[in-house]
């Protein structure tokens, strides 16, 4: 049978299309490996600067992390208080309508990914400069990305009492100033952190964009 020109234009669309398919399926499939090698090689990295640290710089440091990771009840109790200061920055956003929830949810989601790509100094430096906006002219997005700032800082600032960075008065100020090794502390620990507030944000909050209307279903 002879294919008419109707028939090979669908059957070209049609192969046009799972070209297309395959190519962003293949884009995709590149992306989650680089970031998989990107994951492997910071692990690597941290654990070779934890293993290189010296008296001098880290007796304290070290004490602390011996302390959490022999200690069973101490890791409990770390873990507790971590929970426990993410759920209540989350219920102090939950149920109050903000028009700005949906990029928060959206943001913290996001921040573990781009800490590991770009490391917590340019992550976190990235979530102040977009949340960065003079009074009366905040949007969503400012608003998200500004208390998303706020909870993380908060929580390495004040509520991480193993951590040195409570003596500083600004979250990057910190994290220019101290030491490399108390970097990668903080940087797992706002990880750990993340893994809480991300949890409590997609239990609590309201995604906008996932809002899908049934109301015509079973009719």
């Amino acid at each position: 049978m002879v294919e008419t020109a109707k028939q090979k234009r669908r059957r070209e669309k049609r192969e046009a299309n799972e070209k297309k398919r395959l190519e962003l399926a293949n884009k995709k499939r590149v992306e989650d490996e680089k970031l998989d090698a990107k994951i492997m090689e910071m692990r690597q990295e941290n654990e070779k600067i934890i293993s290189g640290m010296i008296d001098a710089d880290s007796e304290k440091e070290t004490k602390s992390r011996h302390e959490e990771a022999t200690s069973r009840n101490a890791h409990k109790s770390l873990a507790q208080i971590r929970a426990h200061h993410a759920l209540g920055a989350i219920q102090l956003i939950a149920g109050k309508s903000h028009s700005w929830e949906s990029n928060y949810l959206a943001y913290v989601k996001a921040l573990p990914a781009t800490i590991i790509m770009s490391g917590l100094g340019q992550a976190l430096a990235t979530e102040k400069a977009q949340g960065n906006k003079p009074p009366g002219k905040e949007n969503d997005v400012s608003k998200g990305h500004s208390k998303l700032y706020i909870h993380v800082g908060d929580w390495l600032l004040k509520g991480w009492k193993t951590g040195n960075y409570s003596a500083n008065r600004d979250l990057l100020e910190a994290i220019v100033n101290d030491s490399e090794a108390e970097y990668v502390r903080a940087q797992a620990e706002a990880m750990e952190y993340l893994e809480w507030l991300k949890k409590f944000a997609v239990a609590y909050l309201v995604d906008k964009n996932d809002m899908t209307d049934h109301s015509g279903d079973g009719a």
